[in-house]
């Protein structure tokens, strides 16, 4: 069995989900995509535990496990792009106007955090090769942070949250998809 590893960051993009619970065409026109100025070393996944409580009684050695919640399973990144197409898509901005023409303005309606699919493109070395991980559906939350000066840049903070998938009947079906990409010489 080959060995597969997951090397660098080539590209994330955001789309809309599909009703049915289907993966979108991420090779489609539509949607956003970060493909620069992810902040080195700042992709990081992260999985919790299921919860459970064990009831124990003094005059027995049998235990009864209580199912409690279920862990989240998340993906945190920095983005040092703060372009208008970023703030448009993730945080609701609008073209201004009148006495705001020329500017994107925040929209007071909008939320920060927004239901997509997302593809990670990861970069091929040596002899392993570049992956792509899709997740279907996911919250993505955005927040605005970093340092405005010489010794930082401001960013746009990313918190993925995976949710539970259904098809058009109810049914809950696999939310993410691991493809290894084929080497082109």
């Amino acid at each position: 069995m080959a060995k597969k590893v997951d090397w660098g960051i080539d590209s994330v993009k955001f789309m809309n989900v599909a009703a049915d619970g289907a993966f979108p065409d991420f090779d489609a026109s539509s949607g956003v995509t970060l493909s620069n100025l992810i902040v080195i070393d700042s992709f990081v996944k992260t999985e919790e535990a299921n919860t459970n409580t064990d009831i124990e009684w003094e005059e027995t050695n049998s235990k009864l496990r209580l199912p409690g919640s279920v862990g989240t399973k998340t993906i945190v990144f920095e983005s040092n792009d703060l372009s208008e197409e970023q703030f448009k898509y993730f945080k609701g901005y609008k073209d201004g106007t009148g006495a705001n023409a020329g500017y994107i303005v925040n929209d007071p309606k909008s939320n920060d955090t927004i239901t997509q699919a997302m593809q990670l493109k990861t970069r091929a070395v040596g002899e392993f090769p570049a992956r792509i991980h899709e997740y279907t559906p996911v919250l993505v939350e955005t927040k605005e942070n970093g340092t405005v000066g010489k010794n930082g840049l401001p960013n746009l903070t990313h918190t993925i949250t995976r949710q539970p998938n259904y098809d058009a009947s109810g049914a809950e079906i696999g939310g993410h998809r691991i493809k290894d990409v084929p080497v082109t010489t």
